[in-house]
């Protein structure tokens, strides 16, 4: 547990992870700002229980997570900062109390599983978009308004 990480400054020219991102439990960091060259994650891409994460800006150039990407008890209200990805293996958005949105992943073009559990403010799959081209593989889902009561 830190309590003194806001940013990552200083990552600033880093293009690509060969291998896993883990980020947790950093009380006091509120965005991703430094990631400003990371263009590929091969591996899984963890953010878990850093409860002040209000945003994922500052993943710019972010275009492809081969593993698996894991967003899990933030605060955040959608997925803008990640409008340039383009591949992920997988997306799992779980426990994210503030989620109403998918905003920000229009641009997703292949994704291997997507899974959605306890996100009670997400309204559903009607801003998940999918346009031709797009490819979506396995899909589970629970903790979601059903009733479609979308916050945008």
């Amino acid at each position: 547990y830190t309590q003194g990480v806001q940013n990552f400054r200083g990552l600033e020219k880093l293009r690509k992870v060969d291998g896993n991102i883990t980020i947790a439990y950093n009380e006091g960091l509120v965005d991703f700002t430094g990631f400003l060259s990371l263009n590929e994650v091969v591996g899984d891409l963890f953010v878990d229980g850093n409860e002040s994460l209000r945003s994922l800006e500052g993943l710019p150039k972010l275009e492809n997570v081969s593993g698996n990407l894991w967003i899990n008890n933030v605060s955040i209200s959608n997925l803008r900062g990640l409008e340039v990805l383009k591949e992920a293996g997988q997306i799992n958005l779980t426990n994210n109390p503030s989620l109403t949105s998918f905003r920000g992943i229009e641009g997703l073009l292949s994704l291997g599983y997507l899974n959605l559990n306890n996100n009670p403010k997400l309204c559903g799959l009607a801003t998940f978009t999918t346009h031709d081209g797009k490819t979506l593989e396995e899909l589970s889902m629970g903790g979601v308004d059903e009733q479609n009561n979308c916050i945008d």
